[in-house]
């Protein structure tokens, strides 16, 4: 009798334990301490976004042209209307582009098909662009396709992102758990 009344205490113990465990949103811990891993595919396109930004940084034409495609394309959300051409941004904008620092964080990747991945991200930088300051967030949208097989740049999309300044990116660094 002592025994099972043993069982049934131990028992009840470990329902409250399990109970303690759970948000009243169903299963879900009520705060996930939990490390992201970062596949494969968000490893080689993160690699592929700093390569592209370091080139800009660098003023690196040649890396630039072999980073995108012939009929890339720059869109900001400012005028949607107007892309600038691969040739145009090289020749006209990365002469005035001063880039001193940029972070890429929070990025997806979807892949469609063997040859097309949208990549999105948020972006910060420590920039001017003639002379005039354009430090801030981002969000970028990027299309990569594969030509021979190199993942090449077709279109960027950028628009400033709006953030509440507890999470700006500048205010936080890299914890490789991202």
């Amino acid at each position: 009798m002592k025994f099972s009344g043993l069982i049934l205490l131990s028992f009840a113990f470990v329902v409250a334990g399990c109970a303690q465990d759970t948000a009243p949103t169903g299963d879900r811990p009520a705060s996930p301490s939990h490390i992201v891993t970062r596949t494969r595919t968000v490893t080689l396109f993160d690699d592929l976004e700093h390569k592209l930004m370091t080139a800009v940084e660098k003023k690196d034409k040649a890396a630039l042209t072999d980073l995108t495609t012939e009929d890339f394309e720059l869109r900001r959300s400012s005028a949607p209307a107007e892309p600038d051409p691969r040739d145009a941004w090289i020749a006209d904008e990365l002469p005035t582009y001063e880039l001193r620092d940029f972070r890429n964080t929070e990025m997806a990747v979807h892949l469609y098909g063997e040859d097309t991945a949208v990549v999105s991200l948020n972006y910060w930088q420590n920039a001017t662009v003639n002379g005039k300051d354009r430090s801030g967030d981002f969000f970028v949208v990027d299309v990569w396709t594969k030509h021979d097989n190199a993942w090449k740049l077709s279109v960027r999309y950028v628009a400033p992102a709006e953030r509440p300044a507890s999470k700006k990116i500048t205010d936080r660094k890299p914890t490789g758990k991202q």
